[in-house]
């Protein structure tokens, strides 16, 4: 059954400063304030401790990280990533880390011809670990940290990703008409194939068993799924004139396109589902507004539209084996980042803020679409949304905001004093131990968070 959910009022429950202040000020200015006025004034030290847990209070309570770790030397460092019972981060120290995510202690560090920028890829156990450097070259290390093989590239900046044997990778920002994927056997380095691909700066068409990517076709582009082994084309399909986007798991290969008439002009959009065995179409939906983003897999299909105006857009959950439109409902104007679970959806997009810019608001819907709650928090907008343990966090910029994921309550909320960007990988360290690593983008550091409830 279809159905549609929408807002028509604004009326977002507001987890934010304001509350306190009634303006924008950060976390930081509003006690710094308090403890300024205290160096003014020790006669009334009692009832300004009063008020700064009054303000801490309000603003849902600070946290501070379980453990952190500051690489020596370094000024910045890459996204994390959680393999094996490591965080991986590159840094510009020229090295690749592996530190304990137990307690964050500095098991290995391997050097690299340059700085590293780019998330590490990794296999979910086992190794080797890879990691791209803006010297343009890759490199592999095992879990010790003893360097394996490493191989000359093509650009200083490159993203790669692995999926079984297959690691790939490519260029992000490439602009040319030569824009190029390699693949290579992870555990070797024995370079499998090296073919031109369209507009294909994101590797979510990866498995274990293809590599559905853009490949171009005369003036349009097909989706191709590749051969892990060679790169040779197992099927691929009919041409468009618009630049798709792919994404796939094991079940099925999800493309979503513009749909346009014979004048060019974009008259909606089609979301197909293909067998990752022999390409064959499993459904097609068509929807009346253009799609915005990437595709996101879970219980459902989930797709992002807007509207001509750009005015709030909408979420639409696609059923998987049917394509059938379970749902649809409303965000903010710019949804950022669908985070699904095994019983909910949670959506991290930006609404105006009243004094000016932008501010994050997530949703949380059920399954059937209802609405569970919306919460627009004070970080300034959604960088990532990521569920763990019992916490739902947005990470905005240079700040974190976690929330209850069955109430939209605020828990706890950090902003490092370095005021660095912020990077987020969970992993899970047991049947009941969900794990928060941040790394510090612009500071060089790696920390791991709670995940609990406050």
């Amino acid at each position: 059954m279809t159905g549609e959910r929408s807002d028509r009022s604004d009326g977002e429950t507001y987890a934010s400063r304001r509350e306190v202040l009634g303006s924008y000020a950060s976390r930081r200015e509003l006690l710094g304030s308090i403890a300024a006025a205290g160096s003014l004034s020790l006669a009334g030290c009692s009832s300004l401790s009063s008020l700064r847990e009054s303000v801490e209070k309000s603003l849902g309570g600070s946290v501070e990280p379980t453990w952190r770790y500051d690489i020596p030397n370094a000024s910045a460092a890459s996204p994390p990533v959680v393999a094996d019972g490591q965080v991986l981060v590159g840094a510009q120290d020229k090295a690749l880390h592996g530190i304990r995510a137990s307690d964050g202690t500095a098991e290995f560090r391997v050097e690299t011809g340059g700085p590293i920028e780019a998330r590490p890829a990794v296999p979910e156990r086992g190794g080797p670990y890879h990691v791209h450097s803006t010297d343009g070259d890759l490199y592999t290390v095992n879990p010790t940290g003893e360097r394996l093989w490493h191989r000359e590239g093509l650009d200083e900046r490159r993203t790669i990703a692995r999926a079984g044997s297959l690691l790939v990778d490519l260029d992000p920002y490439s602009r040319s008409d030569d824009e190029r994927v390699r693949g290579f056997d992870a555990e070797t380095g024995e370079k499998r194939f090296e073919r031109p691909v369209a507009n294909s700066y994101r590797t979510a068409g990866l498995t274990a068993d293809l590599f559905a990517v853009q490949v171009p076709a005369d003036l349009e582009t097909r989706v191709a799924a590749l051969s892990p082994s060679d790169g040779s084309v197992r099927w691929q399909t009919e041409a468009w004139s618009s630049y798709p986007t792919v994404v796939a798991e094991d079940e099925l290969v999800i493309v979503a396109r513009r749909a346009t008439d014979g004048y060019g002009s974009v008259t909606g959009s089609v979301v197909a589902a293909y067998e990752p065995d022999d390409g064959s179409v499993l459904w097609r939906a068509r929807l009346d507004k253009e799609i915005d983003g990437l595709p996101r897999l879970g219980p459902q299909v989930y797709v992002v539209v807007h509207n001509e105006d750009y005015s709030n857009e909408e979420v639409v959950a696609l059923n998987r084996q049917t394509g059938e439109v379970v749902w649809r409902a409303s965000a903010g104007y710019d949804v950022e980042s669908i985070e699904p679970t095994a019983d909910a959806v949670f959506v991290g997009s930006e609404v105006n803020d009243p004094d000016g810019g932008s501010l994050a608001r997530v949703d949380c819907f059920g399954l059937d679409g209802t609405r569970r709650w919306k919460v627009v928090t004070d970080a300034p907008t959604v960088d990532e949304l990521v569920a763990v343990g019992a916490v739902v966090v947005v990470s905005a910029e240079r700040e974190l905001v976690a929330v209850a994921p069955d109430s939209g309550e605020t828990r706890w909320r950090y902003e490092p004093e370095s005021h660095s960007r912020l990077a987020l990988a969970t992993a899970n360290r047991g049947a009941t131990d969900e794990s928060l690593y941040v790394s510090y983008v612009d500071a060089g550091a790696v920390a791991e968070f709670p995940t609990g409830g406050r």
